[in-house]
């Protein structure tokens, strides 16, 4: 059996770790791996599955539609990577922060991660500076949460919670990869309600949920997909990838 992992280039020399991780797990269970760069996965013979690290869900869709198993699935991929679409998605099934108009209002790019392409708008200046860096970019323009540069990332393999942990920074965005502080934490009951709700609407591979707060209540901000695993393996003695690897297993 033959297994590809799909990144996007300038992703995969980021990640290599995290790649090498995957290949030597992979293969205790006899399964080679390798890594495939988004766009040169059309020019290559056809997986047994398929590791789609590449916000690409079109590069999913087209290896399922030969059959192949693809982890996490296009629908995911393509609901997670859109902003947009996915606060549209979750509307009225679980809380968010509101789509508004008015300032002072919290301006994303739709593909935007890592707390990059995001902005903290009060003002007319404000936002056209925001829209000007962001280009031909769609975007989304969010209420501001009140307890702002606090975050937790919940970690799920197979539609089940494995760790969450908790994010604080000075600035708005408590992302750890611009300096956030993380602490292993575990769920309370309006948070894993918010996090039920959602594994019930949509299945999950492996993927973050991000829960942000405003006056203490936990509200859903958004899945990350592709999540990283840097935060877990420095903050914790949980092997996701091994988790992670098992579950790719079984479900073969």
């Amino acid at each position: 059996m033959k297994g590809w992992i799909i990144y996007e280039k300038k992703d995969a020399e980021k990640n290599i770790a995290f790649i090498s991780r995957l290949t030597t797990e992979l293969a205790k269970y006899n399964i080679e791996a390798r890594l495939v760069f988004a766009g040169n996965e059309q020019k290559k013979e056809t997986p047994s599955f398929a590791i789609n690290r590449s916000r690409d869900y079109k590069i999913a869709e087209r290896l399922e539609n030969k059959g192949v198993k693809v982890f996490n699935e296009s629908n995911l991929t393509k609901l997670s990577n859109d902003k947009k679409r996915m606060h549209q998605f979750f509307d009225g099934k679980v809380p968010q922060m509101k789509l508004v108009e008015e300032y002072p209002f919290v301006l994303k790019s739709v593909d935007g991660h890592g707390g990059h392409e995001v902005f903290m708008v009060g003002s007319r200046e404000e936002e056209d500076k925001a829209v000007l860096a962001l280009g031909t970019k769609d975007y989304i323009k969010q209420e501001v949460c009140s307890d702002l540069g606090k975050d937790k990332r919940v970690y799920i393999v197979g539609n089940k919670v494995v760790s969450s942990i908790l994010r604080e920074a000075d600035d708005f965005r408590s992302n750890y990869s611009l300096g956030g502080k993380a602490t292993v934490c575990d769920l309370d009951t309006n948070e894993l309600e918010i996090v039920d709700k959602i594994l019930k609407i949509i299945n999950i591979d492996y993927a973050g949920i991000d829960l942000i707060y405003n006056n203490g209540k936990p509200v859903f901000n958004e899945i990350e997909d592709p999540v990283g695993a840097k935060m877990l393996y420095e903050n914790t003695d949980i092997d996701i990838v091994e988790i992670f690897v098992k579950y790719i297993i079984d479900n073969l």
